[in-house]
């Protein structure tokens, strides 16, 4: 009597995930698994259970790859649906490899090199920088007004007030009472670093006005002192802050 080979047991897939279930299972903020749900980035829900989503527990892969391209390459997140939307939800839960491969393209286009570029003109709409960044309109106004985000004259927004608005989007999911501590800090820098840009800008203007230098040379020293600056001050800063804490410690 022949002996009946054994079928494998069938994978049982895993169970759909919460939106809280995501966020944990990936490490992300709840709030930023909702801002990409609401940029359409994840597939429909597979089921709801009351008020409840539940959505393909392979979604947790597709959320990291979309926070790594988006927070950490600054991505926009329209360029990142457009991607997703030209494979398909399904495709792109299916073939991670095939997202990535697309992401990466997008990352290294000529349009990209243009924004990433700290002196690019402004290219975003007040649309467009919330779908990008997450930030709340209602917290993207209010940074406007605090002139910590700042619009050219058609209302366009440039690469620097992409950064600064997913900085105060990623400070909005700290948690209640550290939130407004870490704005006034943040306000605090801007008032700091408008202080230095006048010292600056007066001293270069009072060298040109006296022919000491030209408006060229001016602009060549201003891009060196910024070079200078991104390595000086956090190792200054730093210095200094641990000094103030050791003195907060003795006393």
């Amino acid at each position: 009597m022949e002996k009946k080979t054994k079928q494998p047991a069938a994978k049982t897939p895993p169970a759909p995930l919460s939106m809280t279930g995501l966020a944990k299972a990936s490490g992300v903020s709840p709030k930023t698994v909702r801002t990409y749900i609401d940029a359409g980035l994840l597939p429909p829900p597979e089921k709801k259970r009351g008020t409840t989503a539940y959505y393909d527990a392979r979604c947790v892969n597709m959320i990291n790859m979309i926070d790594r391209f988006h927070s950490k390459y600054s991505l926009p997140l329209p360029i990142i649906r457009q991607v997703i939307d030209e494979i398909g939800h399904e495709k792109a839960l299916e073939e991670s490899g095939e997202l990535t491969k697309k992401l990466n393209r997008a990352k290294k286009m000529p349009w990209f090199e243009h924004i990433v570029d700290a002196n690019s003109k402004p290219f975003l709409t007040k649309k467009a920088l919330i779908l990008a960044t997450g930030l709340s309109p209602k917290d993207l106004d209010k940074a406007i007004a605090q002139k910590l985000i700042m619009p050219d004259k058609n209302g366009l927004f440039c690469k620097n007030d992409m950064d600064l608005a997913l900085l105060l989007s990623q400070l909005k999911g700290t948690g209640a009472g550290k939130e407004k501590i870490l704005l006034d800090f943040l306000n605090m820098q801007l008032q700091m670093t408008e202080s230095l840009v006048e010292k600056e800008f007066n001293a270069f203007f009072k060298n040109i006005i006296n022919k000491n230098i030209t408006v060229e040379d001016a602009n060549e020293l201003a891009e060196k002192a910024i070079d200078v600056l991104t390595t000086l001050l956090p190792l200054c800063y730093r210095q200094l802050l641990n000094r103030k804490i050791e003195e907060l410690r003795k006393t």
